[in-house]
């Protein structure tokens, strides 16, 4: 029987770099779990359940001052009152089993009412302590002397089991006008059989990660041990080429059958071979480097190899690997090369020195391999990285800009309708109402790109909303470009999304004017409709059938044919920094491509026999389905007099939505809280007529809020507004009942629009 072959050594130095950032890995994951994690979520429960019974005792505390308010108009006498809560109170349960209670004693102090322990009731509980020797209700006293409410830990001695002593934590809170106290508390061994149960959960889901990483770590590590081994496979091969080929030279000893099997493998081999003289002038070629820089061998041979070099390379680079082979030392490094015609090559790049039988350099011998595209790879995967992070900053930042966005817009709205047209100042706030609705759709651009806003895809009109953007455009265009129009506006309809093919006319539009900054010219636009036969020309890619054609074409100074290639990738552009995103003409790839179309582009770079000029051509499949515009007297009245709740945290926009709203005529009262807003209602439920709730607060989200009210008054017509979100859209809201849900930032007179269109449908 063979013995098996213990694992070499540099198999284990080949495993261990792979090996060891797993391990790291996972070490680090438990420790997150067990030292971050854990920890947290267990402060976190416990956070709540004191948040907890301070919102039960507050809610309690609301029957005393109920109560005490019947004393205070005589409907009741304090005794009768004070009866009354007790009653009350006594009944009042919660918890799982309905097994947690609510207590209260007064100042001196004495127990008023307790439903656990009723022989205590009327008693002076001065002297009653916990097993520790902590004077309960003395400490209660001095709490709320001190703060009017607070939190008090102790040990509780169970009334049934005298054996049980638990710890527990309780809050207490003052009602003066009866000088009571009125509390109630939560066993931490309770506590901690919930922290028990999510922490078996999470190991449970800890666990399920973990196999997963390891199965990753394990893929990782076999397909980089194979990498590892077929480039050490390959570095053998290769020096054992080179012992061939310096023995071959400097000893001149190899049988000339010999000589003839080297030169055949170095003529076959896939890696550039070259060598140079002393001064880098190049001897000898083999086909793989012919192949690799398009240079032929009779023509490379006695030129320097100069001839490769290209200005992107550091000069330093070159510098260095000189000093490195003339000092007798071996050179291994990276090099961006140029090829006869012109285009760049990434080369992985290892020059030897060639001694004769004195020890003197006489030849370089160098060993090419072309790395192209494994650097396109890597820079693919650098891309994809990239789109991930803008694709989660976008979300990020999507909700506050779109607030300041509401904000600037809403008053600069507002200003415009108080200015007189002849105001000079008039033209400046439709300056800043032009570069608010640039920055909004920047921002939609972004979302789209990123895939973070959905579409919502409808038969729309081209014609109508190419004329309204055109006219837009104008007014942002310099008065050096002339533009022309040529719309049908008998062309068919598209299915498509309104505010992405708003996107798609600005991006191509605005890309074209910029191209004529300099010395003007014309900017044409062409919306027409034409049929794509079976065998359409060989740049088009499109089923048969009818397209509406549209044409942006300028002649500005063109696009070079070496990056017209490129135009549509994530973040390209020409531009100098600061002046260009590289997101429009991807943006339109992508929108356009999502709506089964194609986008072209013919271009001629300007020169003194061409004018120069882009035309970029999008065709978009047509629908049959009409589209019947509505009547602008069917609109309904924004106008009205109701009163409206407005729950915004951010105080700028919550004005801005106050002044809106009863700018058409509504009673409005605001809250910066939705913890203030469901305070407010809940003391007065039908005071509202509706309500207008932000999504992104602390504390109970706008969602949460809208459930918790219509809880207590389910036909309550409620707005859910957002800049964005992760967590809720319009068909998560209409779920939850909400009447509707607008994303911010929207005009003026839509928001009245929506608000009456709310109130209304609820009268029907």
């Amino acid at each position: 029987m063979r013995a098996s072959n213990p694992t070499k050594p540099s198999q284990i130095v080949m495993t261990t770099p792979f090996i060891l950032p797993s391990v790291l890995t996972i070490i680090l994951f438990f420790a997150v779990i067990f030292w971050i994690i854990l920890p947290s979520v267990e402060k976190s429960v416990m956070e709540k359940k004191r948040e907890m019974i301070r919102e039960l005792t507050q809610n309690a505390w609301h029957i005393l001052v109920w109560s005490e308010s019947q004393e205070s108009k005589g409907i009741l006498t304090r005794q009768q009152a004070q009866s009354q809560a007790i009653v009350l109170i006594r009944n009042l349960r919660y918890g799982p089993e309905l097994k947690d209670y609510f207590w209260i004693n007064d100042m001196h102090p004495r127990v008023i009412m307790h439903p656990y322990r009723s022989e205590l009731e009327g008693q002076d509980v001065s002297n009653v302590a916990d097993p520790d020797g902590k004077y309960l209700y003395v400490e209660f006293v001095n709490l709320v002397k001190a703060q009017g409410e607070g939190y008090v830990e102790y040990m509780w001695q169970w009334k049934d089991d005298a054996n049980k002593i638990v710890p527990k934590v309780s809050f207490v809170k003052e009602f003066k006008p009866w000088h009571w106290i009125i509390g109630t508390g939560i066993y931490i061994e309770d506590v901690n059989e919930e922290i028990a149960q999510i922490t078996y959960q999470l190991s449970w889901i800890s666990l399920g990660i973990l196999v997963l990483i390891t199965l990753l770590s394990g893929y990782i590590i076999q397909r980089g041990l194979k990498e590892e081994r077929k480039r050490r496979e390959a570095e053998t091969s290769l020096k054992r080429a080179y012992s061939e080929l310096e023995a071959k030279i400097n000893e001149q000893k190899l049988t000339q059958r010999e000589r003839n099997l080297l030169f055949t493998g170095i003529e076959q081999i896939s890696e550039a071979i070259l060598i140079t003289d002393f001064e880098g002038m190049i001897q000898y070629v083999n086909p793989a480097f012919e192949k690799i820089t398009g240079h032929p061998r009779e023509e490379v041979i006695g030129q320097n190899l100069h001839i490769l070099k290209h200005d992107q390379q550091d000069q330093e680079v070159y510098q260095q690997m000189w000093n490195t082979i003339t000092s007798g030392r071996e050179w291994n490094g990276h090099i961006v090369n140029k090829k006869k015609d012109g285009s760049l090559y990434n080369e992985e790049m290892r020059i030897s020195p060639i001694r004769n039988e004195a020890g003197t350099i006489v030849n370089y011998l160098a060993v090419k391999y072309d790395v192209t595209r494994e650097v396109q790879l890597e820079r693919q995967l650098q891309q994809a990285q990239k789109m991930e992070a803008i694709g989660t900053l976008a979300g990020g930042i999507a909700h506050d800009f779109n607030n300041m966005l509401f904000v600037i817009l809403g008053y600069t709205q507002m200003a415009i309708e108080d200015v007189d047209d002849d105001n000079p100042v008039q033209n400046l706030l439709e300056s800043v109402m032009l570069s608010g609705n640039r920055a909004k759709d920047l921002v939609q651009q972004i979302l789209t790109f990123s895939r973070r806003t959905e579409q919502k895809l409808a038969p729309i009109q081209i014609a109508p909303l190419l004329k309204e953007t055109l006219k837009f455009l104008r007014a942002s265009l310099p008065v050096t470009i002339e533009l022309r129009q040529e719309i049908d506006m008998n062309c068919s309809n598209i299915m498509a999304d309104h505010t992405q093919f708003h996107q798609v006319i600005m991006n191509l539009c605005v890309n074209a004017g910029y191209a004529m900054r300099k010395s003007g010219g014309v900017l044409k636009v062409v919306l027409s409709e034409i049929e794509i036969e079976a065998n359409p020309p060989s740049h088009l890619t499109l089923k048969p059938g009818i397209y509406l054609q549209l044409l942006v074409q300028d002649n500005g100074s063109g696009i070079p044919p070496e990056i017209q290639g490129h135009i549509f990738e994530p973040f390209f552009t020409t531009k100098p920094k600061g002046e260009g995103t590289g997101l429009g003409l991807s943006v339109v790839h992508g929108i356009v491509q999502s709506y089964g179309g194609m986008v072209t582009v013919e271009s001629e770079v300007e020169s003194d026999q061409c004018p120069g000029g882009s035309t970029f051509t999008v065709y978009i499949p047509t629908i049959q389905e009409d589209i019947r515009p509505e009547e602008a007297s069917s609109l309904p009245s924004s106008e009205g007099s109701e009163h409206i709740l407005i729950v915004d945290d951010e105080e700028m926009v919550i004005q801005l939505e106050k002044r809106m709203a009863e700018s058409f005529g509504y009673v409005v009262t605001i809250a910066t809280s939705s913890q203030q807003a469901l305070e407010m209602f809940r003391s007065n439920p039908d005071q509202f007529d509706l309500v207008i709730t932000d999504q992104t607060m602390p504390g109970l989200t706008g969602g949460e809020l809208a459930q918790e009210m219509l809880q207590i008054r389910p036909e309550l017509p409620i707005i859910l507004t957002t800049g964005f979100s992760h967590t809720i859209d319009e068909k998560r809201a209409k779920e939850m009942n909400i009447c509707e849900f607008i994303k911010k930032p929207l005009e003026r007179d839509q928001f009245g629009r929506i608000i009456r269109q709310v109130l209304d449908s609820r009268k029907l």
